[in-house]
């Protein structure tokens, strides 16, 4: 449909956004099949001229998921709270490498994209969506390795705790860490074209974090004078009721999930309101 400019019809105009906070989804739609595109792309350079192909998606975790066992269930002795240690590592490495995936990917945006930003007109909302189901796809990937594992202790006898009943918690806690991430990652790209300082922390602010995670131990685990700090790291309460969902076993709680999704919304607005802000003039300061 076009529209009248003066004397004359366009069929698309350009222009600034006036509100931080505007998402254009019918244009994100209309370029559904760049988005498409750049998700292929992502994947593909993963295993691209490999020898192990899409096996690349599993063998990090399962090889970090061992070395936990060893390491923090083996020989620190580390409580798992009666939860099978590889079903325990795996349920947190699995969540926090989707997590720690979307942020990394997300926080280059600008800096990864600025050639293609500088020359042709896209909503560069698509990069980072893009970026966001790519690591989607991975940990589906990923999940069916813990749904395989799962159904293997199932029939071994060690494990018999049906998940069916708090499946459809799962979409819930993936959207919600997909919404973190985001935030997270288009907050970070947005200053960093600026402070470049911030792009080069990230990575190591993530490893750090981890261990502010219940990753490698149960939030059982925490004194309960000091459990409540946890409430202020959101993917705490994600991996805890992501594990609950596979296990039946944890410290779930609709008050520290409810808690989560209200800091998950606040900064993906708190990034949004960044990612808008710069976009219109990123390519004058990276």
């Amino acid at each position: 449909m076009s529209k009248k400019l003066g004397n004359d019809y366009w069929t698309s105009i350009i222009e600034s956004k006036r509100n931080p906070f505007y998402i254009n989804f019918k244009e994100i739609w209309d370029y559904r099949d760049l988005i498409q595109l750049l998700v292929r792309r992502d994947i593909v350079t993963v295993y691209k001229q490999t020898i192990l192909g899409i096996f690349w998606f599993i063998i990090p975790p399962v090889f970090t998921t061992f070395t936990y066992v060893i390491i923090f269930s083996g020989i620190a002795k580390i409580s798992t709270s009666g939860i099978n240690p590889i079903i325990f590592y795996l349920s947190g490495v699995v969540l926090w490498s989707f997590f720690n995936d979307t942020v990394q990917r997300t926080s280059i945006t600008f800096r990864m994209n600025a050639d293609i930003f500088s020359k042709v007109y896209f909503p560069r909302l698509i990069a980072p969506i893009s970026s966001v189901l790519s690591a989607i796809i991975k940990f589906l990937v990923q999940f069916i390795l813990v749904v395989l594992i799962l159904g293997y202790l199932k029939w071994q006898g060690i494990y018999d705790n049906p998940l069916w009943d708090r499946i459809w918690l799962l979409p819930v806690i993936i959207i919600m860490a997909s919404i973190l991430g985001l935030g997270v990652g288009i907050l970070i790209s947005s200053l960093s074209t600026k402070y470049r300082d911030i792009g080069y922390l990230t990575q190591f602010g993530m490893q750090l974090l981890m261990y502010a995670t219940p990753v490698i131990y149960p939030l059982s685990s925490i004194p309960e004078k000091y459990r409540f700090l946890m409430l202020f790291n959101p993917i705490s309460a994600m991996i805890e009721s992501f594990r609950y969902v596979l296990t039946g076993s944890g410290l779930f709680s609709w008050q520290s999930l409810g808690i989560a999704f209200i800091i998950s919304i606040l900064t993906f607005l708190i990034g949004l309101f960044a990612f808008n802000s710069v976009e219109k003039s990123f390519v004058d300061t990276i």
